[in-house]
Order: structure tokens, then sequence, then C-alpha cells
């Protein structure tokens, strides 16, 4: 009895003191410490654990670990889970296994041994609010051990004394931590707040400088008295004694001291270019600067600083520098410095030195920007007072162009309607007066006027001749002569080139038409010089009367004045004609024919006869003339005499000698036959080839084109347009000789002077007009005229050919002259070669 009360006492005793323990222990590394010895003093109890689970980690801890077997616990969770200490844990009841019923939990899966097996093992579960946190374990390795119900309750109260010593501790620990957390926010809170005062009182500071600064600027005080009081107000700020600004001048290239207050001993330094002083560190930074002793003497060491440029300040103790930003750029620096061994700066002060840089900087550039408002508004009234000028000159000027663009206007009207070279109406004006005497003679039938169309004759022979200035005079003397011919009420007109019109207005009767035309005539046959030479103009008119009852226009008045002096031209030149029906049933006809020349080329209906041209001597063929035929459908067969004027007309000669040209290159194999490989083919061409450049290469790149041999080509063209530009006719002759043809005149005597152009002309032949042929047997003179012209062959080397013969007397004459070739229908008439169905019936 008295054993058992003794050890209820003494469990009493230790219950008490675990107690104590839970509530006052400091830490829980002490709590276990303590607890051992207790805990120890009761059977089966010298291995004894503590295993925590932690939910983050998904681990165990063993704050508290006794064992005599194992040094240290299976710390693999798994292994763990999957013993007693597992077992009480996932299940959260208190597990009081022998031998026996280990391994009885063993077979059924339950648990696995874990370490040394152990005889006996207590485990309960530590709780907080029904939550398993982890697992209090005794476990004895002593043979037929078991632990009692006392053990396991007692067991269960340290467990839970366990879990209120974690609870108070953790409480205890969240409450220093707490209160650790609010000691330190309140002791930021005090720091930050005194900070704030601070920053408050300096923010006064900087906004009475502001202010100060601001007045200062604004109150329009010298540029002396202002840096003198900016002074003063940085000593409000900093220590300042010492400050100067320097600034670059306006090229940049010198750096001036407008302001340096250093005391009585230094004087402000003399511009200098800048270099490697103090100054130019801050610029080249472009930020604020504070270079304390130290850092000056090292960068002197290293040369980086010059000891030359900042001689006055080499006694400093510390140097602040804030550039001067003005209009976006770096143009200067404000620096204070300290010399007095007591005074320093810190980083703070290099801020304030930036702030009032910054409104340093803000006031030189409205301080800048006044004086060039002012420097701008003097320039403004300069160039206010220049520009008022310069309006009034404008104003002068412009009233003075406007009469010009007046006069230019008026000027332009005129030549609009007038001719430049001769300065009568032209067409335009013409029509428009013509326009206005049909509605006249409309409203007053009575009344009459007539349309003279006049063209000068031999014109194109002065232009090709004397050359264009001649021409142009010929005009203008024209001109002049028709003015004194014309009343104020007539209407003289140039249409162009050598084509005058005369609108005779008022006229009595066809008569008067008649007498104006021939004292017209009289005048234009006067002689007059042109480039020194005596000249005989002529002209010739057409007339056409306007009559009240047709229903005439400007337009067919014109082209019926212009078909009346086509039959006065073909009438023999120099006279005049009235238009009548005929004459423009005619003009309709040419029109026609012209289309359908043109139709016939295009249609094949343009055919070549060839004639041979002989050696008179001989007896022998030496060449064959392409003729042209045109195999009209109601008229026939037309000779070049009567198509030729229809193809000159609409244009088309220079497309029928090219088509001419080709239809010989395709005969040239029969042709071949009769004149052999020395033989010549004679082929006539137009001088509109050599009028015109375009002209010329297109022939040239036709016969370029042609097969046959070119050196049995024989190009000819007529005496009767051989007067034209002279340099334009050698240049033009000379290029076809160079493409290997020969070249010769055709119709000689029936020219201008053809003789005196002959030794200038690149020719190897001439072809004597059949007029001279005939003539020749009853004439001296065109006997004569022959022979000059067979000696003058013997001396510039080309054959004479005669035309047109077509009796033995005339070859034997011409024969006994001297002329080496002839042709004519006394050998053979023009004639198509056979074609090929013929030639295979005469084979």
């Amino acid at each position: 009895m008295a054993s058992h009360y003794k050890t209820a006492a003494s469990l009493q005793s230790i219950l008490f003191r675990v107690s104590e323990l839970a509530s006052h222990s400091p830490t829980m590394e002490r709590f276990y410490q303590e607890l051992a010895p207790l805990v120890q003093q009761f059977p089966g109890t010298a291995n004894c654990y503590v295993a925590l689970f932690d939910p983050i980690t998904e681990r165990f801890d063993f704050p508290f670990f006794l064992d005599e077997r194992d040094s240290s616990p299976h710390v693999d969770t798994r292994y763990l889970l999957a013993g007693c200490t597992g077992y009480v844990y996932r299940h959260g009841k208190p597990l009081n296994a022998d031998n026996a019923t280990l391994a009885r939990l063993v077979e059924q899966g339950e648990v696995q041994r874990l370490g040394h097996p152990a005889e006996a093992w207590l485990g309960v579960p530590l709780k907080q609010e029904e939550t398993v946190i982890g697992v209090l374990v005794l476990q004895s390795y002593q043979p037929g051990f078991r632990y009692t119900q006392a053990q396991l309750e007692f067991l269960t109260f340290v467990g839970q004394h366990l879990i209120t010593a974690m609870e108070r501790l953790k409480l205890r620990a969240q409450t220093e931590r707490l209160i650790e957390h609010r000691t330190r926010a309140l002791s930021r809170a005090n720091k930050a707040l005194q900070q704030e005062v601070a920053q408050r009182r300096r923010a006064e500071r900087l906004q009475n400088a502001l202010l100060e600064i601001t007045e200062i600027t604004a109150s329009g005080r010298d540029i002396d008295s202002f840096y003198r009081a900016i002074h003063s107000v940085l000593r409000h700020l900093l220590y300042a004694e010492n400050c100067f600004v320097a600034l670059l001048d306006a090229e940049g290239e010198h750096l001036t001291f407008p302001y340096f207050e250093v005391g009585d001993a230094l004087e402000a330094p003399p511009p200098r270019k800048p270099g490697d002083g103090l100054t130019e560190q801050v610029m080249a930074a472009q930020r604020p600067l504070r270079l304390c002793r130290d850092t000056i003497d090292s960068r002197y060491r290293d040369g980086s600083l010059g000891q030359s440029v900042d001689r006055c300040l080499i006694d400093l103790r510390d140097w602040m520098g804030a550039p001067l930003v003005i209009n976006g750029e770096i143009r200067g620096v404000l620096a204070v410095f300290s010399q007095h061994p007591d005074y320093g700066y810190e980083d703070k002060d290099l801020d304030v030195l930036g702030f009032v840089s910054q409104h340093i900087s803000t006031a030189i550039e409205r301080r800048q920007a006044l004086e060039q408002r002012a420097r701008y508004r003097e320039e403004l009234e300069r160039k206010v007072t220049e520009r008022t000028r310069e309006v009034h000159a404008m104003n002068v000027d412009l009233h003075r162009q406007i009469l010009q663009r007046r006069k230019a206007e008026s000027q332009l009207r005129h030549d609009a309607l007038h001719d430049t070279l001769t300065g009568l109406p032209n067409r335009a004006l013409l029509l428009s007066r013509m326009d206005q005497a049909l509605k006249h003679i409309k409203r007053h039938p009575d009344e009459r006027f007539a349309l003279l169309f006049i063209d000068l004759d031999r014109f194109k022979l002065v232009n090709d001749s004397l050359g264009h200035l001649a021409g142009d005079t010929l005009l203008e003397t024209v001109a002049q002569r028709l003015s004194r011919c014309v009343r104020d009420n007539d209407t003289l007109a140039r249409l162009g080139g050598d084509e005058f019109v005369i609108l005779l207005d008022g006229i009595r009767n066809r008569q008067h038409v008649q007498e104006a035309a021939e004292r017209l005539l009289e005048q234009l046959r006067q002689p007059l010089k042109l480039e020194g030479k005596e000249f005989f103009p002529g002209a010739s008119i057409g007339i056409a009367l306007a009559d009240p009852h047709q229903n005439a226009s400007p337009q067919t008045l014109l082209r019926d004045a212009d078909a009346a002096l086509y039959h006065a031209k073909s009438a023999g030149r120099g006279g005049f004609q009235f238009f009548d029906q005929q004459m423009h049933a005619e003009a309709v006809a040419d029109l026609t024919r012209e289309a359908q020349f043109r139709q016939a080329l295009n249609q094949g209906q343009i055919t070549v006869h060839y004639q041979p041209v002989m050696d008179l001597e001989q007896q022998q063929v030496v060449g064959m003339e392409a003729l042209a035929r045109w195999h009209h459908p109601q008229l026939g067969e037309l000779t070049p005499d009567q198509f030729l004027p229809q193809a000159c007309h609409s244009g088309a000669v220079a497309e029928l000698d090219c088509y001419v040209l080709r239809q010989v290159c395709r005969d040239y194999p029969q042709l071949r036959q009769q004149i052999g490989h020395r033989g010549w083919v004679h082929v006539n061409l137009d001088l509109t080839h050599l009028r015109s450049n375009s002209k010329l290469e297109k022939l040239e790149r036709c016969i370029e084109s042609l097969t046959l041999p070119k050196g049995q080509l024989a190009l000819e063209f007529s005496e009767r347009d051989l007067m034209v530009d002279q340099p334009t006719l050698h240049e033009g002759l000379n290029r076809l000789q160079c493409l290997g043809v020969k070249l010769g005149l055709d119709d000689v005597g029936t020219g201008y002077s053809a003789l005196a152009m002959l030794p200038l002309l690149p020719l190897d032949f001439v072809k004597v007009d059949k007029h001279y042929s005939q003539k020749s047997t009853d004439c001296e003179r065109h006997r004569a005229v022959l022979q000059s012209l067979v000696a003058l062959s013997g001396q510039l080397g080309f054959v004479v050919s005669a035309e047109g013969i077509e009796q033995p007397g005339q070859h034997q004459l011409l024969k006994g002259l001297g002329c080496r070739w002839g042709q004519g229908y006394l050998f053979r008439a023009p004639e198509a070669l056979p074609t090929s169905a013929e030639l295979s019936r005469s084979g």
C-alpha cells in the first residue's frame, strides 16, 4: 500500500513538473532537455522520440530523439508512414503493442518493422484542434516487456503538455515578432517623419530660393547684379562663400567667367579655350559633380585634370559644379567650392546645387530670350521698313509688268491673227473677215466681193538657189507691192509660203475684178534686187466670186480660188483664171485619182516596163530603163506623165520610187540575160528623197535591202527638179554614191542652167532630153549644145546618152556627134518582161 502511494506521489510530482515545464520553458529545446530526465524515471522510457509532420515539406522532423540502438531516426517519410509512427499518425489514435501485437500488425500489413525490432512500442498522437501534427513514442528492447495503461496515460499527459508548450512558445514567438515588427515600423515612421520634416524645411528653403530667383529674374536688373543676387540666395541653402559662373561664348570656342566671387585673394580668370579643368569635367559628365580634395589630387596625378587650368583653386577642400543647360545645350557651369577646413559638402548639397542651376539656366534663357526678342523687334522694324520700300518698288514694277503684259497680250492677239514675217492678216483673220463679208452680202444681195488667190512663180527657185533669207526678202517686197494695190476696205492676207489672198470688197462686176488682177500682176512683174542679182518675179492668180444666192462658206471660197489658181498655173503661169464648176469637177477628179493611185500601189496595179539603152556604136544593149505604168481599171494603161502629178500631190512619189526599185530587184534575173554582168538598170527617182534626211535614210535602207549588185543600179534625177539647196543636193548624192550605185541626170536641157552645175555633181552619165535628139538634125544651135555637152563629158568623165531616137538619121547624127548611148522607139518601145507562163511557152 505504501509502495503504491509512493509511486503515485512520484508520478504526481513528475506530472506537475511536466506541466510546469510546459508553462515556463523559454524554448522547446530547453523543454526537451528538462523533460528527458523526468520521463526516464519510469521503466521502459529509455527510448523516446517526438516526430512532427511538416505539411509544407511533407516530411517528419525529430526535435527530440533518444534511442539505445538507433543513433538517428529514419528520416524518409515513406518509411516512417509505413511503420508504427505512421500508423498512429494516419489513425490519430494511441498504439500500445507488445512483440506479439507488433508481429500481428506486421502480418496484417498494417505496419512494417523499421530499425532495430522493439519488444514493446507505445505511441500517442499529438493533436492541435483535432489535427494530428505528430507522434510521441516510447519503445523498449527488453524481452517480455509490456507498457501498462498508466504509462499510456502518462505518455498521453506528456503529449498534451508538449502541445501546450509548443502552442505557448509559438504564440510567444508570434507576439515577439509582432512587437518587433511594430517597433521597426514605428522606428521607420519616426525616421520618415524626421526626413519629411527635414525635406519640408529644405523644400521651404528651396521654394523661397526659387521665389527669390524668379523675382530676381523678373526684376530686370543688370547681369552683374543678377549674379550677385543669385549668389546671395545660394548662401542660404549651402556653404557658398566661393562661387563662380562659367559660360561658353556664342561660337563655343572660349570659356568666359561673367561672375567670379572668391573673396579678395583671387581675381576672375580671363576667357580661355576649353581644356582639362574642373569646369570641363562637369560639362563632359553632363550632370552635377562633387569632387573632394582626394579625388582632385588623384585626377591631377593621373593627368585627367590639368593643374595649370585651375591653379587658383589648388588649396580648395571640396568642390561642386552643376551644368547650365541653356536652350537644350550645356553652355556653362555653376560652381561653388570650400577652402575652409571645417566646411565641406554632402551629396544632398549636390542636389541643391543642381536644383539652383536649373533655375539659373531658365533665368539665363529668359534673359537671352528677352534680349533676343528686343533684337528681333529691332530687326523686324528694319525689315518692315525695307519690305515697305520693296513693296512700293514691287507695286511700281507690277504696274510696269501689267502694262507690259497688256502690251504682250495685245501683241499675242495681233500675232495670232497676223503673219509674223509680213505683218499681214493670216488665215484665221482672213476667214473671219470672209465670214463677215458673206453675212453682209446675204443682207445686201446687190453687193458682191471677190477672192483672189495669188501664188508666186519660181519662189522655190529663189529659196533653193539664193537661200531662205532671200526668199523672205522677196515675200516682204511682194507684200509691200500688194498692199499698195488694195483699198482700205479690202483685206490682204498671207496664208503661208508664197501664197497670198486678197478679199476684194465692194466690186461692181467681173470686169472690175479682172482689171484689179491685171494691175496686181503688172505690179508683181517689176524686177527687184536679191543678193545683188536682178530678179523678175511673177505670179498666178485664181479668182472666186462670192454669190449671195449660193450657200457658200469661207472654206469653200478658198477651195474654189485655189482650184482656179491651179488652172492658171497649168495654163502657163503669169496669168489669172476665174473659177467655174468645171474646175471644181476636175479638182474632185484629181482627188479621186490621188486616192486611186494610193490604192493602186497597195493592190499591185503599178507595173514596170523596160526600154533598152543601146551603145550607138556597137549596136548592143548596155542597160535597161525601168518605166512605171498604171493599169487603171477604167482608164486603161497610164504613163508617168499622166499619174505622176497625182503621186506628187498625194506625197506618194517616194513610195512609188521604192516600189519600182523592189520590182526591179525581182526582175533582175531576167534583166541580167539582156544586160549581162556589166550593164546598168536605170531607175528614175524624184528629188524629194534628197530634200529630207528622213526620206533619204528611208531610200538608203530600201537600196541596201536590194539583192541585185549595187554597181549595176543607175539612179536618174530629172534636171527639171535640180534647183534645190546645193549643200543638201551634194550631201544626198554623195551618200547615195557611197552605196555603190551609179548616178545620172535625166532630161538635160529642160531645166535651169544645169550645165553650170555639172562639174559640181558626182555624175556617171547624163541623158539629153528627146527635144534635143529630134531637133539636132535640123537646128545648128541644138547640135552645138550637144557638141559642147559631149566635149564636157570627156573632161568630167561621164557618159552622154540621148533619149527619144526614133529615126535612123537621128541615130547616125548623134553617133557622129559623140553620144555613146541612146534609146528610143527606133530600137524598141518600153514593154513588160514576159511572165513565167510566157517563158515556158516560148521555151
